[in-house]
């Protein structure tokens, strides 16, 4: 079963329609109908009930219509998000400051939030919170040394380099 085969099987449960489904893939009618065949033969189940006027789908029609759009969604989500990591249109970037950030940055991080609103922008106090809980200090006091280095790097004014977070 590839791509192909589910791509069809929507078009076709959607419409109720072998010739519009395939009027809308631009492919002609006889190819979706040996997909679809394909398709109910691989999975051993009839999705379709077809008459001369009609298609309808079945029980296990309907489920596997529910089953495929929530697949192809997350297929379609995975690429989009995939090409926004390519182009670096998202991502986080961690900012290190022992006070609250200087109006300079300030202004700079706002700027960069309009050109890239996919990427996540938080300070260092912030990025230590949100990853060792609410006591800093305890996780740190465990030995983290990750939690460590990166609160040295924010008392030192530092910034942290920017990299996707894959979500």
């Amino acid at each position: 079963m590839d791509l192909r085969h589910l791509r069809y099987f929507q078009a076709v449960a959607t419409l109720l329609n072998f010739s519009r489904a395939a009027e809308q893939l631009h492919v002609a009618q006889p190819a979706i109908s040996r997909q679809i065949r394909d398709l109910e033969y691989e999975i051993a189940v009839t999705l379709f009930r077809r008459s001369c006027s009609r298609v309808q789908l079945t029980e296990a029609g309907k489920y596997f219509l529910n089953q495929t759009g929530l697949l192809l969604e997350l297929l379609n989500n995975a690429v989009a998000k995939t090409r926004q990591i390519g182009e670096g249109a998202t991502g986080q970037l961690n900012i290190g400051s022992d006070w609250n950030i200087p109006a300079p940055i300030s202004v700079s991080v706002r700027q960069f939030r309009k050109l890239y609103p996919k990427f996540h922008v938080i300070s260092a106090q912030e990025w230590l919170i949100s990853w060792a809980g609410e006591n800093p200090s305890q996780s740190m006091a465990e030995g983290n040394q990750t939690a460590v280095s990166h609160n040295q790097a924010a008392r030192r004014g530092e910034t942290s380099a920017v990299r996707g977070t894959g979500t």
